[in-house]
């Protein structure tokens, strides 16, 4: 099952605070090629325009067809994105631990270890303030709407 496609297709039937929200959590290089640049794609017109892009565009762009049946929710395939992201890293440092293992170089793999959790940390940290500002504007624009009109 190609998740990356689905994460795609199914993100772009949320609304702008909702695609904020998954792009603080699911940062481009947990998407795999040739979908990372479509995601990147996505965001950039997103950046541009304050608009989450149409299917439409997104395929003109990707050359690509995005009309896959949906069956599982925005946040299920988000989960196993990033769940697949963090699983890459763990397996690229798991070489060393091993060659530092059967060293015997019990303190470089405890540093080596260290290391690894500050940057898992660092990578998979969310960034939730874009959202809750728009989520924030987007508030006041309809309180001053309100008040406009009256």
């Amino acid at each position: 099952m190609d998740f990356d496609k689905l994460f795609i297709r199914c993100l772009i039937e949320y609304d702008a605070p909702e695609f904020l929200n998954v792009v603080a959590v699911v940062k481009p290089d947990f998407i795999l090629s040739p979908h990372r640049e479509v995601y990147e794609y996505a965001i950039e017109h997103f950046n541009t325009y304050g608009v989450v892009l149409n299917r439409e565009t997104l395929e003109s762009f990707s050359g690509k067809k995005y009309d896959d049946i949906l069956v599982e929710p925005l946040k299920f395939y988000v989960d196993k994105v990033v769940e697949r992201a963090r699983l890459i890293q763990v397996r690229k440092v798991l070489p060393d631990l091993q060659e530092y293992a059967t060293a015997g170089k019990v303190d470089k793999a405890l540093t080596k270890m260290e290391e690894f959790t500050l940057e898992m940390r660092s990578a998979f940290e969310v960034d939730e303030r874009a959202a809750s500002i728009f989520t924030s504007a987007k508030e006041v624009d309809r309180k001053s709407t309100r008040l406009n009109s009256s």
